[in-house]
């Protein structure tokens, strides 16, 4: 029994008509070439929107600093004599609100009168040099009439 092997099955080939493909035909070249044409635009779609959403985040980012600086000057404002607020022209200023000609942010303060003679507008208007949308805030101010 051991010695014995058990006779092969001959196994009778199909033939298939000319034209019809099998499976063990594989990808033909042309098939290959344009899954990798599709593959290649769909890497270059994602690539464009990764780079739209880093701008828009680096945006953000700049906005949110330049919102943490207006606010912590107008705060430096309301903290001063009402009665010696004045306007002040444009200044550079870094990411901390010192002012430094290199900076990135530009700052301006505004002071109007108002209606009421006892209130003055103050405004702190700072913007990116990147161009992206200035941060304006706005508050009144009690002067009091001497």
């Amino acid at each position: 029994m051991a010695g014995r092997s058990r006779p092969r099955r001959r196994i009778a080939a199909r033939r298939v008509p000319p034209g019809i493909h099998t499976r063990r035909d594989g990808f033909t070249l042309i098939s290959v070439i344009i899954a990798m044409m599709l593959l290649s635009v769909g890497v270059l779609a994602l690539a464009g929107a990764t780079q739209v959403s880093m701008g828009a985040v680096n945006s953000e980012n700049t906005r949110n600093v330049a919102l943490q600086l207006a606010r912590s000057y107008l705060e430096q404002v309301r903290g001063r004599d009402a009665a010696l607020l004045v306007t002040e022209p444009d200044t550079r200023i870094d990411e901390t609100g010192a002012a430094n000609a290199a900076g990135r942010f530009r700052r301006t303060l505004t002071v109007e009168a108002t209606a009421d003679s006892a209130l003055v507008r103050v405004r702190v208007n700072v913007s990116a040099q990147s161009g992206a949308w200035p941060v304006v805030m706005e508050t009144l101010v009690f002067r009091p009439t001497p």
